[in-house]
């Protein structure tokens, strides 16, 4: 979600007040060697709906033992990644660091100390990149990759917020 909306702000920053993004997946940790993810779009050009495992674990995506319950028990997620989004993803986070000084309005970026799911590097790099004025970045200690859906999620909706308010007004 994050990468996507990053994109959306490339092209449509221009109606946006201001965006809220949570653990943009601009790296991938997780998933196979860096050399095979190059290798993904060239595959996916052949195979775009070939599925993989996606290597994600649900207890990667937050220390809430019932969200990650939930998470488990329902029927829409599953281990599987087709290559066209696996690329989607590696391409668009290439392109979203190559791009990032575009977005000039405010940006409030967050993710968890410990996510495993993306590489925080990239986040960083691309936050450093972003010509807005406006900007704040919060890293959670101790969160994963779902810091909206963490233990401690109210400190992360107060921040939010707080950061929001003055721009609703």
């Amino acid at each position: 979600g994050g990468t996507i909306a990053l994109f959306y702000l490339l092209a449509h920053q221009h109606a946006i007040s201001a965006a809220v993004i949570s653990a943009p997946p601009l790296g991938i940790k997780m998933g196979p060697p860096t050399f095979i993810k190059a290798l993904v779009p060239k595959l996916a050009a052949i195979a775009p709906s070939l599925r993989i495992n996606s290597g994600l674990k649900p207890a990667w995506i937050s220390r809430d033992e019932k969200v990650v319950a939930a998470y488990k028990a329902d029927p829409l997620v599953h281990s599987r990644i087709s290559l066209s989004l696996f690329s989607g993803m590696f391409i668009g986070g290439k392109h979203i660091l190559a791009n990032a000084e575009k977005i000039s309005l405010p940006v409030f970026m967050l993710y968890g100390s410990d996510d495993v799911i993306i590489r925080q590097l990239d986040v960083d790099v691309a936050f450093a990149k972003l010509a807005s004025r406006d900007k704040k970045r919060m890293v959670f200690a101790g969160d994963y990759h779902e810091v909206h859906n963490e233990v401690n999620q109210l400190v992360e909706f107060e921040a939010v917020w707080e950061w929001l308010k003055p721009k609703c007004d």
